[in-house]
């Protein structure tokens, strides 16, 4: 079976209702963000937030990071994120694909071309991410080990996303 095309660009609020559409595929009711929510990172940091169409332009999955650090973390259901002046950390906030989607490289060309991306920012030293739903085994693939939210005083933070919740970090690697 031949895999199907797609393209990574750029997220547009004119997306959101797709991005909505693939969310409640993918996660129960707890873990549904509001359309504002998602307008906020992609107006926040409109080049670290993606979608994967199809050759017709049918979103298929959509990746939302954001800049941040560790004194400005985002929660889950925050709609009114601001990035601080000087990030230190790219945080991969959340990652979704539709059926279709899933298993034709979606995920790893999202995460290359925000890799590729972050590396053009040399304050970013990590990437951060919360895993849930038993994610943190896919993520540990990528290199994502998890870490102690308490010590980095980021508990209550990761407390937004329910139990089981795993923080987990990966060091970036700069360009040579």
């Amino acid at each position: 079976m031949q895999k199907a095309s797609f393209i990574i660009r750029h997220a547009l609020v004119g997306d959101i209702a797709a991005i909505n559409r693939i969310q409640h595929e993918c996660y129960p009711e707890e873990y549904h963000e509001t359309s504002e929510a998602f307008i906020n990172k992609i107006q926040q940091s409109p080049d670290f937030c993606l979608v994967a169409t199809n050759l017709q332009g049918q979103v298929l999955g959509y990746f939302m990071c954001v800049l941040a650090s560790l004194e400005q973390f985002p929660c889950l259901h925050t709609e009114n994120f601001e990035c601080p002046k000087k990030p230190s950390l790219l945080y991969l906030h959340d990652m979704a694909l539709s059926t279709f989607a899933r298993g034709r490289g979606v995920r790893q060309a999202f995460l290359r071309a925000i890799f590729q991306k972050a590396q053009q920012l040399p304050t970013l030293k990590s990437a951060y991410l919360v895993a849930v739903q038993g994610a943190e085994v896919v993520w540990q693939k990528e290199g994502f080990k998890p870490i102690n939210a308490q010590q980095l005083g980021l508990a209550e933070q990761l407390n937004t996303y329910g139990e089981g919740a795993v923080l987990m970090a990966k060091k970036l690697a700069m360009p040579v």
